[in-house]
């Protein structure tokens, strides 16, 4: 029933879920947003003749304008691309744009060109595939590194938004890596239309 589709959704959004692993917990629901407004679109368009389907064709072409333009704005990373209600119903940073992590490319490209970087730096990672981030250390010429751990003592660390369980005194905390390290200075932020894709923390 219709009622399957939505609970899970407004639970989410009620409770203020931090989604691990996004989108693939919803992904049965993609064909249900596909499908009906494109059969929806496809009648507007077979029967523009009408009056009525004329004045919803003119009023939905500024949105389909904005999709296009927000679209562009965040290439090469469309996959990331979220709409608008998602500022509105969904809580900040509450799961990972960069689930791929395609943004750690430029990202550590230009973390490498940065002059004061320390001497052989202790490098943790949160959220991320650390032999990913280990590549394009070592593609970008930063070979005189230490690997830590995200929970001990670093000079820098690659983050995306990645949602985590730590346990410390009081049990189990779930947070996510932006959270986990909030009070830590940004060194870099990789960004597209004001989406935070991913960043390198300074401890």
């Amino acid at each position: 029933s219709f009622s399957l589709l939505i609970i899970p959704i407004l639970i989410a959004i009620l409770l203020k879920l931090k989604i691990h692993d996004g989108i693939r917990y919803f992904i049965y629901l993609i064909p249900l947003f596909n499908i009906i407004p494109a059969l929806f679109l496809n009648y507007l368009i077979s029967n523009k003749n009408i009056l009525a389907n004329k004045l919803v064709l003119l009023f939905l072409s500024p949105f389909l304008i904005y999709f296009f333009f927000s679209f562009a704005m965040i290439t090469p990373y469309q996959y990331s691309y979220l709409n608008l209600f998602n500022k509105y119903f969904m809580k900040a940073n509450s799961f990972e744009n960069d689930y791929w992590g395609a943004s750690l490319k430029e990202l550590i490209k230009n973390f490498a060109k940065i002059n004061d970087l320390k001497h052989n730096p202790k490098i943790a990672v949160c959220g991320v595939n650390i032999h990913v981030v280990e590549f394009y250390l070592k593609k970008y010429g930063i070979k005189n590194y230490v690997k830590t751990d995200m929970h001990k003592d670093f000079d820098y660390a690659v983050l995306i938004n990645r949602a985590i369980s730590d346990h410390d005194n009081k049990g189990v905390k779930n947070q996510t890596c932006f959270q986990k390290f909030n009070s830590k200075e940004n060194l870099y932020i990789l960004s597209k239309n004001s989406i935070v894709l991913s960043k390198i923390i300074k401890h």
